[in-house]
């Protein structure tokens, strides 16, 4: 089963992230505290998980510094370059809806 698998979290995390993020978009235009803040429920949901069932589930025995390097830190750069990208392509996305509502 695939919830069994380590990176099932992140795809849990996916559901919270969007949530935080929709509650942000409404109340503030700062496109780095919604993504940073998006990006960081998803770990939160993700990392537990993922050491749940590295360790509990598959006995791996990994410690936290294990668990950094397995989920999170190799993807941080692929993740600062999906934000650096969405952070460019907001505004002019952001300015086209906000003509097309007149």
């Amino acid at each position: 089963s695939y919830v069994l698998h380590p990176t099932f979290g992140f795809l849990l995390g996916l559901i919270p992230a969007a949530w935080v993020i929709g509650r942000l978009a409404r109340s503030t235009r700062s496109f780095w505290r919604i993504a940073l803040a998006g990006l960081a429920v998803l770990y939160a949901v993700g990392l537990p998980y993922m050491a749940m069932i590295l360790n509990g589930y598959m006995g791996k025995g990994m410690d936290l510094s294990a668990i950094l390097w397995a989920g999170m830190l190799p993807f941080l750069p692929g993740d600062a370059l999906k934000i650096l990208v969405t952070a460019l392509l907001t505004p002019p996305i952001r300015r086209a809806l906000d003509n097309s509502a007149k």
